[in-house]
């Protein structure tokens, strides 16, 4: 049996973020930002557009949303790019990945690092996906995984905290996780003034 690598979990910081998007390539245009409430006054600062969302959420209630709405809710949608996790503490590290990824489309870049990641992942599995990255990623990741307001915890801690990614595909919101294909989605309704709306009722 093969041991599971380990990584530095990420801070859950917007520069931190921001930083680790710019290494994979994404222009500095774009970036992180905090939300600091999801009713309609607190998300009026979010700056526009937005593209992504992603959570951190303690992982019992990640489990406990699985449980309620099941590990996956409707059809998936083969333009949704999703990948699995293959390493432990990696799960903010997919998570941008997910962000990323689902659009490149919209982002300005600096490297043919995604382009090139997203050509020969293509026609891969998710999982296969995620053997890919860790080698792709893992210096990107030990140069900017420490960084942050606090003490960065050991590879090998055990973090009881999770990332998940909500991204817009088809005028649809997916909501990714790391081990198992959540695309829960939901249509985009009229009453909404934008998708992240949604998302943050979801």
């Amino acid at each position: 049996m093969l041991k599971l690598e380990s990584w530095i979990g990420l801070e859950s910081n917007p520069e931190v973020m921001t930083q680790y998007a710019e290494e994979l390539g994404v222009s500095s245009s774009w970036g992180f930002t905090d939300c600091f409430g999801f009713d309609a006054d607190a998300l009026s600062y979010v700056p526009k557009p937005c593209v992504a969302a992603i959570f951190l959420y303690p992982f019992s209630l990640v489990e406990a949303r699985k449980r309620a709405v099941g590990a996956q809710r409707g059809e998936t949608n083969p333009r949704v790019w999703h990948m699995k996790q293959s390493v432990a503490n990696a799960c903010g590290a997919v998570a941008i990945m997910h962000a990323v990824m689902n659009n490149l489309d919209r982002l300005g870049r600096s490297s043919r690092f995604l382009d090139d990641f997203k050509d020969s992942t293509r026609s891969s599995s998710a999982e296969a996906r995620g053997l890919a990255f860790a080698p792709a990623v893992r210096e990107i990741h030990s140069g900017i995984a420490a960084r942050g307001q606090t003490d960065a915890p050991r590879p090998t801690a055990d973090l009881d905290f999770h990332f998940l990614s909500y991204v817009e595909v088809d005028n649809r919101l997916y909501e990714l996780g790391v081990y198992r294909q959540l695309h829960i989605h939901f249509y985009m309704p009229a009453f909404a003034s934008s998708i992240w709306e949604i998302a943050f009722r979801a």
